[in-house]
């Protein structure tokens, strides 16, 4: 796999998760506080989705539109399995708020981890672009899921926005 065709699979994994916290923002606009905070979730992973469709063009742009993806594209069929799981179980009809954050505490724990390999491994042309649009404001969208972390009450959601936050993208 090249890495413009990993870049483009990337951009759709951004895109879903924009769908599926656009979909929590819907179901859970009676929440007092919280619909706002899914949308800036959504807002977010729509910004990750364009930095990753334009990553596409930069690459190729910097002569690397043929380079090997490599190790990167390992594990794919097993995110994409895992990410249909969350997907499946969003569309659950009786999904409370905690388990809403659960998954998206899940969902994001996936994203760090391939993007903070797919940043470092970006020639270093492109790198700079890409890692602006992608990690510029992960404070704050992580602060957005623990505030909905906290807003749930449940201690465990609250560490593990917190655990995520601390580990950072390259871990």
């Amino acid at each position: 796999m090249t890495l413009v065709a990993l870049l483009e699979r990337y951009a759709g994994y951004e895109r879903r998760a924009l769908l599926l916290y656009r979909g929590f923002a819907e179901r859970f606009h009676a929440e007092p506080g919280t619909a706002s905070l899914w949308r800036a979730l959504s807002d977010a992973e729509a910004s990750h989705f364009t930095t990753l469709r334009l990553a596409t063009d930069r690459v190729a742009l910097a002569g690397a539109a043929d380079l090997e993806a490599g190790s990167l594209a390992d594990g794919l069929d097993d995110l994409e399995r895992r990410l249909q799981e969350i997907e499946e179980a969003a569309a659950a009809a009786r999904l409370s708020m905690a388990e809403a954050v659960g998954l998206a505490v899940t969902w994001e724990d996936l994203e760090m981890a391939r993007i903070g390999s797919l940043v470092t491994a970006l020639p270093s042309a492109v790198r700079p672009h890409i890692e602006a649009g992608l990690l510029g404001q992960l404070d704050r969208h992580q602060g957005d899921l623990l505030a909905l972390a906290r807003a749930t009450g449940v201690d465990c959601l609250e560490r593990r926005v917190e655990s995520l936050r601390a580990r950072g993208p390259a871990d």
